[in-house]
């Protein structure tokens, strides 16, 4: 029997959703295409939601990047470095 190699782990990309729930930060993921990132944020979160495509399936390095995006994003601490609640 042959190995199938899914696409998405080829490329090493997967997709996150991202959103501000009740005050705080939650990710959910990944997800192996953006279709079903989008589908999963639709159901959960009622379309308050972004959808994130990173290098990694791992949820602290995913929480990691996203921390850093947001600090040079805005450039605070403070709430760059708040706790990401997991979905």
């Amino acid at each position: 029997m042959e190995n199938y190699e899914f696409p998405a782990l080829r490329k090493g990309i997967f997709y996150w959703v991202i959103a501000q729930h009740q005050g705080r930060s939650l990710i959910i993921g990944p997800k192996m295409s953006e279709d079903d990132a989008y589908r999963t944020g639709f159901e959960k979160l009622d379309g308050n939601f972004e959808v994130v495509a990173l290098p990694t399936r791992d949820r602290a390095k995913a929480v990691a990047m996203m921390k850093n995006k947001l600090l040079d994003k805005t450039a605070n601490v403070d709430e760059a470095t708040r706790r990401f609640k997991h979905g």
